[in-house]
């Protein structure tokens, strides 16, 4: 959600920043939906580890997932046993540029810029990380295969 880090002479928000996206490792948009508020949006990544692939899976509200996006090649993530297991959740807001900032400041999005909005939440329910070598939860029982 919302407009990459960006040097605000340039239009925001961007096109696509009341999306919800899931990237691969070198920030490929693998899916990517609407974010409407007072929904419940909910995602299963498949990872590969051997294979080095993603498959996502989505729905909205109480509807089962869906597979959106079957396995998908992830290359650019390490092979072996250096690239296993590694897996990060969350959401990086990274603030605008202040035009008052020195050059270099304007360089560094963690200790400086504009954050807006201080009356926003994005809440995360059920973040499972487990074997989905029998296939992925649905909802309410059933099992997808993206594999």
């Amino acid at each position: 959600i919302g407009s990459p880090f960006t040097d605000p002479t340039g239009p925001l928000p961007s096109p696509d920043a009341h999306f919800l996206k899931v990237r691969d490792h070198a920030r490929n948009v693998l899916f990517q939906t609407h974010f409407t508020q007072n929904s419940w949006h909910n995602f299963a990544v498949e990872v590969d580890w051997t294979n080095r692939t993603l498959a996502v899976l989505y729905s909205a509200d109480a509807v089962p997932l869906e597979v959106v996006q079957k396995p998908t090649p992830n290359l650019s993530a390490t092979a072996g046993p250096d690239g296993q297991g590694d897996y990060h959740f969350g959401v990086l807001k990274l603030p605008l540029v202040n035009p008052a900032d020195t050059p270099t400041d304007q360089g560094d999005v963690v200790h400086f810029g504009i954050q807006e909005g201080t009356t926003e939440a994005l809440l995360y329910s059920g973040v499972f990380v487990e074997n989905a070598s029998g296939g992925v939860s649905v909802g309410r029982g059933p099992t997808a295969h993206p594999f």
